[in-house]
């Protein structure tokens, strides 16, 4: 390569390095839009939190119903479990809910959480009742309880101050 070919080339790059600055500086990113967005993100996945929740306790609930319905539920169990995991992993990408976000997310949790609680705690004490419904599930239960157990995002979103950045 020729010197005048060297410098040619360094002019070029210098010219879209410019040029690319120039752009960036166009596109200032909107903070306000980016954290409406977090909030926005915060609220949807936990609609979401509290849906698979809801699904749950469904399944639990049928599943006390008589055999051939907790043979159904085994890989349901398992869905949901995959369901909260891949919730987990989003909810950890975006970050814990900060500020008024976190607030939010409290009071919506307060307002359906009591009856999540009553509703899930009701249908395992129900299956527990049924020895050879719990028979059935026993594994597929402890499974569950194993993998949500590792989802330290959900202790964080749901305790308070306990245990967030």
């Amino acid at each position: 390569m020729t010197e005048r070919s060297r410098f040619l080339l360094s002019l070029a790059a210098a010219v879209a390095v410019a040029m690319a600055s120039v752009a960036c500086k166009d596109k200032e990113p909107d903070v306000e839009q980016i954290m409406q967005a977090r909030q926005d993100a915060h609220e949807e996945l936990a609609d979401e939190y509290i849906e698979i929740t809801n699904d749950f306790a469904d399944l639990l609930e049928a599943s006390v119903q008589g055999i051939a319905e907790a043979e159904a539920a085994k890989a349901e169990v398992k869905a949901i479990s995959a369901r909260f995991e891949a919730l987990g992993e989003r909810m950890e990408r975006l970050g814990d809910p900060q500020g008024d976000a976190k607030a939010r997310f409290e009071k919506k949790l307060a307002e359906v959480g009591v009856e999540l609680g009553r509703r899930t705690s009701e249908a395992v004490a129900a299956v527990r009742s049924n020895p050879e419904v719990a028979a059935i599930l026993r594994e597929p239960m402890a499974e569950f309880g194993e993998r949500m157990d590792a989802l330290e995002v959900f202790e964080r979103w749901t305790q308070g101050d306990q245990g967030s950045e």
